[in-house]
């Protein structure tokens, strides 16, 4: 065999590694949601999609709207708890297929990947599958829609059936360039030398740490000083070297793959570590360049198209932002298009905003690296059953909570609920953004409500044979049978124990110690049934979403103007004659059949907040909203 012949089929196998490990991280991410989307989204969730769904079918009553804002098959399907389950069933089949090689075609494979990615897809309504390995999973699948079809395994070989094509292979690159750069630029901009000691901290302060975090942490300061120099050296400028065939190339790929098996070794962060591994390995071996394709067939002119019109204009304007704004910042009222007099940005914007609902690009970078005190602060759900005399706790299936938790391995499967307790201890609730937190994160402007995920969690967990229990390893009223009548959030802090301490430190039933833990604050008030938002109708306009359109988070104006009751009074108010008191009152009782309410102060309030707002982040609806303040005054409704 000719050395050509051997280079081009180690091309092809490590292509089809990195093929295989997209469909295998698309499985496992599959995998993972199934244990937990009923207690999450479903019927008797903490986050209902029915009612989400419905809420969305009020305010935007065209199909065609709601699958732009919100594509999903839940649409065609049902939103019930039998649907849910038959679309990740159907998403861990398609990419079970893909893995093995069942495709037997392009075109199969295609499908395919097609399937699993619109599977995903139609869970990010529910789920708000936003963070940074979900996202790089959805810009990958929309890329491996143009690779070649994998042989079967039963034939020996992990190759895919033909060469992938250099331009594509280059927008692959370009995806890893853009995830380490915007890991590194957020992790390194500001950097001084007294940050040099980030890592210490962080391996203890980071979501879920594993035994290895827990070990690194007392490592000599020196070794985490080493450890940040080798990231910003992978971070910073081994992706410049992803441009350059030959060895710099190889040493990229080798250079990701070594700090995603460190990441994996010492925390818990989903499947990013597999599939960026995945991605990693085909840089080693492909020294291509993207220039070198031709438009030989349809799928490369597609694929041309694709990366012109979606590709490059979109992922450049996501470039400056970050993981925590990747998919607000085009719904941000700063960035609404009626602000701009610079039409070709205004266009651009609009642009991206309406590709943004189908994941096609993002931003990336989470942590900066700061010093962070080696402790972890822990919402601890708690319940009694003798009306808050005595509380019990539930405990958490992988979180530390208690000071004989100990550090585990659970990636790739990424428990949703424990992973967003450390930002949930900082009041930033990540999975419903229902504080005035919400624009910064999240473009779903339904994640804004009374409360909490976790408050709702707490609610949930009253009801009899709840379906959130299952989130948690130790139900604490398993033995009697009943749910409790109070629940309740209390903080507490954990720190590590010294060495000596785990070695000496043994408590009841001679389980050792890895925590030392205090009492911080309540997290929250004490939660009764009675007061629970999930016992009123959203049919009715009560309940955990029991506001409409016109009381969505302040920034949500874009979302707000679109829907019906955002035109109706948009219409109204560029209609009614200002000086006649008859045309007012008119408006005045418009407000009140939208706000579903008999008292419109609410919204005046909300109106008064909007205009001393910075000029930057006014509404585009400044002068109606004037208008609307006249009006108030007139009726004495402020």
């Amino acid at each position: 065999m000719s050395s050509g012949t051997d280079d081009r089929w180690v091309v092809l196998a490590a292509w089809g590694f990195g093929a295989r490990f997209i469909a295998l991280t698309f499985f496992i991410s599959f995998a993972s949601i199934s244990s937990q989307v009923l207690a999450l989204v479903g019927k008797r969730g903490v986050t209902p999609v029915r009612d989400v769904l419905a809420r969305a079918k009020e305010d935007f009553p065209s199909l065609r709207d709601r699958l732009c804002l919100f594509p999903t098959v839940l649409w065609w399907t049902g939103s019930s708890d039998f649907s849910l389950l038959g679309v990740v069933g159907l998403g861990m089949l398609s990419s079970a297929a893909l893995f093995v090689g069942c495709a037997g075609s392009t075109f199969g494979s295609m499908a395919l990947m097609l399937t699993s990615q619109v599977c995903l897809l139609s869970l990010d309504v529910g789920l708000d599958l936003s963070y940074p390995w979900d996202c790089l999973l959805y810009e990958a699948g929309w890329l491996a829609l143009f690779l070649p079809h994998s042989l079967p395994l039963w034939e020996g070989t992990i190759g895919l059936s033909d060469h992938v094509e250099p331009f594509l292979s280059g927008l692959f690159r370009w995806l890893m360039f853009r995830v380490m750069i915007g890991f590194g630029k957020i992790k390194f901009q500001g950097h001084s030398p007294r940050d040099n000691g980030y890592i210490q901290g962080f391996l203890i302060f980071q979501p879920i740490p594993s035994v290895f975090g827990w070990l690194g942490n007392k490592l000599p300061l020196m070794f985490h000083k080493v450890a940040l120099l080798g990231m910003f050296v992978i971070e910073m400028v081994a992706p410049f070297m992803l441009f350059f065939p030959g060895p710099p190339r190889a040493i990229a790929g080798v250079l990701f793959i070594s700090l995603m098996i460190g990441i994996q070794l010492c925390g818990n962060f989903g499947h990013f570590n597999v599939l960026t591994i995945g991605l990693s390995v085909p840089f080693i071996f492909d020294q291509s360049s993207m220039f070198e394709t031709t438009m030989g067939n349809p799928r490369n002119a597609a694929l041309y198209l694709y990366a012109l019109c979606v590709v490059f204009p979109c992922s450049l304007c996501h470039l400056p932002f970050n993981s925590w704004v990747c998919q607000s910042w085009p719904w941000w009222p700063s960035m609404d298009p009626r602000v701009f007099k610079n039409d070709f940005l205004k266009h651009t914007v609009a642009y991206v905003r309406m590709c943004s609902p189908f994941r096609f690009c993002h931003a990336y970078g989470v942590f900066e690296s700061r010093p962070s005190p080696t402790v972890r602060y822990v919402p601890v759900v708690q319940g009694s059953i003798d009306g808050g005399k005595t509380w019990r706790e539930y405990e958490y299936k992988f979180a530390a909570m208690k000071e004989t938790s100990p550090p585990v391995f659970v990636a790739p499967h990424h428990p949703r609920l424990d992973h967003q307790l450390l930002y949930e201890a900082f009041g930033y609730d990540v999975v419903s953004c229902a504080t005035l937190l919400h624009s910064t994160s999240s473009r779903l402007p339904y994640r804004f409500t009374r409360n909490t995920a976790m408050e709702r969690l707490c609610f949930r967990l009253m009801e009899k044979n709840s379906a959130c229990v299952s989130l948690f390893r130790f139900n604490p009223f398993q033995r009697e049978g009943v749910s409790p009548n109070r629940t309740r959030i209390v903080l507490y802090a954990l720190e590590p124990c010294s060495m000596d301490e785990r070695s000496a430190g043994v408590v009841e039933g001679g389980v050792p110690r890895y925590w030392h833990r205090r009492y911080v604050h309540a997290h929250s008030s004490i939660k009764r049934p009675e007061e629970s938002p999930f016992q009123y109708s959203i049919v009715s306009g009560k309940g955990w979403l029991e506001n409409g359109a016109l009381f969505f988070h302040p920034d949500s104006c874009i979302l707000r103007d679109a829907t019906v009751a955002g035109t109706t009074l948009q219409t109204k108010i560029d209609s009614c004659d200002w000086s006649d008191r008859d045309g007012a009152k008119h408006l005045d009782t418009l407000l009140k059949d939208l706000c579903g309410v008999s008292d419109v102060s609410p919204l005046w309030k909300w109106i008064q907040c909007l205009q001393k707002m910075p000029a930057n982040n006014l509404s585009v609806r400044t002068v109606e909203a004037t208008k609307l303040l006249s009006l108030a005054d007139s009726f004495d409704c402020v």
